[in-house]
């Protein structure tokens, strides 16, 4: 929470990426940090965020536990995306879009081969 509420050095904004959120979901993983002294801080700073910052919280389950008080309170103050695997034509179709969108071109016979480089998230690296 002490980088969320700092003032970004290098740009206007900042980006937060919080991997493997599972203190969002009832699901019991061991972990080396203990969450729980984490927890309060981090409902205080979703009350008053730094607009500067933007967090990410990544939580790879199908489902929150919306019984917990932090899961509550995220959903009430935040917004929430969910994110699913592309099946092989919306993939097509995506690499198509964004190409097109970004005033390049590409054979049609190619982009069943950018597939292959399309390992979660890196696709996005490759076309950027």
């Amino acid at each position: 929470m002490n980088d969320a509420n700092t003032i970004p050095m290098f740009s206007g904004k900042r980006i937060i990426i919080v991997n493997d959120s599972y203190f969002l979901t009832k699901e019991k993983i061991k972990t080396k940090i203990d969450n729980k002294s984490y927890l309060t801080s981090l409902m205080e700073y979703l009350v008053a965020p730094n607009p500067s910052t933007f967090i990410i919280f990544i939580c790879p389950v199908n489902k929150l536990s919306n019984c917990l008080k932090i899961t509550k309170q995220m959903l009430s103050l935040t917004s929430v995306l969910k994110a699913t695997n592309l099946s092989y034509n919306e993939l097509i179709k995506f690499i198509d879009d964004y190409i097109t969108k970004h005033n390049g071109t590409i054979k049609q016979n190619l982009i069943p081969k950018i597939r292959l480089l399309a390992i979660p998230g890196f696709i996005i690296k490759i076309l950027l």
